[in-house]
């Protein structure tokens, strides 16, 4: 299922629901490295695959939950 039909999908699900739908042009992600306070092996694990940085909001979050 391509990202179009899984958002009429939704649309239709939850047509009484949505007041307002809008499209942004794509951009860049921007990206972060793994917080020192990330577990090794969870850290080991994203690298095996193919993950190497987190992006911007992921680290953001990250460091929310840290803080508590």
């Amino acid at each position: 299922m391509g990202i179009e039909t899984f958002i009429e999908s939704m649309e239709r699900r939850f047509a009484d629901q949505i007041a307002a739908t809008s499209a942004l042009d794509p951009s860049a992600g921007e990206f972060e490295t793994f917080p020192s306070q990330l577990h090794l092996n969870l850290a080991e694990a994203l690298r095996a695959s193919g993950i190497h940085n987190l992006y911007s909001h992921q680290s953001e979050a990250f460091e929310a939950i840290e803080k508590g």
